[in-house]
């Protein structure tokens, strides 16, 4: 399914941060949550994400952890020297920003670092990524669909790296890009600005590309990525398809 061609040293790098997030979280216990009725009407009436409602407790031993040996595989790469020199403290202060949606503290801690800020916010996703899927895991149960329909994700409130559309019955999901839940979102409609005038809205494919594609939106000039498929799709695996990134900000686009 999925043709696209990737760098080799970044297909490697991503089949290796894979292998590492199936480790954790290592004491997942089996926790029955059932929400109260009054938070699922705040959570869909208002727009609120699970996350805004509920705590996150982030397991600090396994975090230590996996800090240490995400360190350990992205300092090999140019992009991620930084790495080098960052400490456990550091990160741990501004995760609970960065969970939250705020990612000003941790592009701050990178100025301080002198790291590229996208490829800092990226160590830091892909580090809480296996506890906020755990933790998603749970709420997604109790996510409708049909009520929520809104550009960040039901369950954390972070934005979609990409999306999906089913090939048998045509439904739209985005993927959010921290906890990879996957929520309904109209076809016909920007993600970006909500926009639905059908005329300002498009798509272009990449021939031998397996399903991919780029939607865009030229009221706002942004575009997504999204695939065509019945199963679903990583965080990942659209972090890949750089190749449709380039296309897309050749035509004068933007994420």
């Amino acid at each position: 399914m999925y043709l696209l061609q990737h760098p080799p040293e970044l297909a490697r790098l991503v089949n290796e941060i894979r292998g590492l997030q199936k480790e954790f979280p290592k004491t997942a216990e089996v926790v029955h949550f059932e929400p109260p009725q009054q938070d699922l009407k705040n959570i869909h009436l208002e727009g609120r994400p699970w996350l805004q409602i509920y705590t996150l407790d982030l397991p600090e031993n396994e975090l230590v952890s996996l800090f240490t040996r995400l360190q350990t595989l992205l300092a090999k790469y140019q992009p991620f020297e930084f790495i080098k020199k960052l400490e456990f403290e550091r990160v741990l202060g501004g995760t609970a920003s960065y969970i939250k949606g705020n990612f000003d503290p941790a592009k701050s801690d990178a100025a301080i670092l002198g790291a590229n800020p996208d490829s800092y916010l990226f160590f830091l996703q892909e580090l809480l990524k296996p506890f906020l899927k755990s933790w998603a895991g749970l709420i997604r149960p109790y996510i409708e669909h049909d009520r929520w329909l809104l550009n960040i994700c039901p369950a954390c409130g972070h934005t979609p790296v990409g999306g999906r559309q089913e090939r048998n019955g045509g439904r739209r999901f985005l993927v959010c890009s921290l906890c990879e839940t996957e929520w309904l979102f109209n076809r016909v409609t920007c993600p970006a600005c909500y926009n639905n005038d059908h005329p300002a809205l498009g798509y272009f494919t990449v021939e031998g590309a397996g399903g991919w594609r780029v939607s865009f939106c030229n009221k706002c000039s942004s575009y997504i990525k999204e695939i065509i498929s019945d199963n679903p799709v990583s965080a990942l695996d659209f972090e890949l398809a750089i190749q449709l990134d380039l296309l897309a900000e050749r035509e004068g686009f933007r994420r």
